[in-house]
């Protein structure tokens, strides 16, 4: 009983956002996005960003329809929705500056998901909140310097997360949103799979409580799938490589062995990042590198101290609760299959 009190409670009330956002809420993630967009206008190449391209090209010109995405860690394949997704501004224009663009919006509509995510948990000010600290420096700076299909990583966990919450607060046809959007998600990047995690507990208790129909639940695992069926023919056809070079990676670093390095993931999410963003991106070092990271960490843990209590002054302290949790899984999910976050030297 407790359970069900704890996973009903951690959803706000479904009207809450039915009016507008305040015109000031909708300008500052209007110029998130903007400034995202413009500086993906300076990006850079790498091997990568130009094999995406290329393939995004031959989609666009209609010489060629991959059923694969990108390599992965060299272990395995993502699924090829990236590169149609990159193929979309190359249908309207040749040029640079429109992909860019492009990808840019795609990138910066996490700011609105965030945005959203918060409004329906807590209030449109923790929503704000939530939505500017994903705009501070860290790993996902990179993303803006030299683009690819990790681009996409927080906005489709955003979006499954935010699907989450409108599921759950009674629009059933939601719950196909979410798992169209962690199918998506694995396409990003596998880590999403921390999505369907978070996922699992309301899927369980839904069908216990038979809110939840097989009928509507066989309908979500088609779309979670749908997105990876060219993959699967393609692995089919070649006698599925991925699971030779995925069962070697595993058989090196053991999952009981990566959950080891939780504390190491975590420490790269919240320190190892923006020290890097900070100094081999923006360029810092000596007092103005300790100058602008001790401003950034007051200004981080500010934002931590406002959203706690606007989640106290809310009454709502299941939803900070649920947050810290979802949190945890995420972290081990991503050390489960990855022990390190690898980058340039923090030291």
């Amino acid at each position: 009983r407790a359970g069900a009190e704890f996973s009903e409670n951690i959803l706000n009330d479904p009207t809450l956002t039915a009016d507008k956002s305040p015109w000031s809420h909708r300008f500052i993630l209007a110029l998130l996005i903007l400034l995202g967009c413009l500086v993906m206008l300076n990006t850079s190449s790498v091997v990568d960003t130009a094999r995406d391209v290329f393939k995004a090209w031959q989609i666009a010109s209609g010489s060629y329809f991959p059923l694969e995405g990108p390599y992965v860690g060299a272990v395995f394949h993502a699924g090829p929705v990236w590169f149609y997704v990159l193929s979309v501004p190359l249908l309207l224009s040749p040029g640079w500056i429109v992909m860019n663009l492009w990808v840019g919006l795609l990138t910066g509509m996490k700011y609105a998901l965030a945005y959203g995510c918060g409004s329906r948990l807590v209030d449109r000010r923790f929503g704000l909140i939530w939505a500017c600290l994903l705009a501070l420096p860290d790993w996902t700076s990179v993303n803006y310097l030299i683009f690819s299909h990790t681009n996409l990583i927080e906005t489709t966990f955003l979006l499954s997360l935010y699907s989450l919450v409108r599921w759950q607060q009674g629009s059933d046809r939601w719950f196909l949103v979410l798992c169209l959007a962690i199918g998506l998600g694995i396409h990003a990047h596998p880590t999403v799979y921390a999505a369907g995690l978070l996922s699992v507990p309301f899927v369980v208790r839904s069908l216990w409580r038979k809110e939840l129909g097989w009928g509507v639940l066989s309908a979500g695992a088609l779309m979670a799938v749908l997105p990876l069926v060219p993959y699967i023919i393609s692995q089919q056809l070649q006698q599925w490589p991925d699971l030779q070079t995925g069962q070697g990676y595993f058989e090196s670093q053991p999952l009981w062995m990566n959950a080891l390095g939780f504390l190491d993931v975590a420490r790269g999410a919240v320190v190892d990042g923006p020290i890097v963003a900070f100094r081999h991106i923006m360029g810092l070092s000596g007092s103005g590198f300790y100058l602008v990271f001790g401003v950034f960490c007051v200004i981080v843990f500010g934002g931590l101290i406002s959203a706690f209590l606007q989640i106290i002054h809310r009454r709502e302290p299941r939803v900070g609760l649920y947050l810290l949790g979802a949190t945890l899984i995420c972290i081990a999910a991503v050390s489960l299959i990855r022990n390190v976050t690898i980058g340039p030297s923090t030291t």
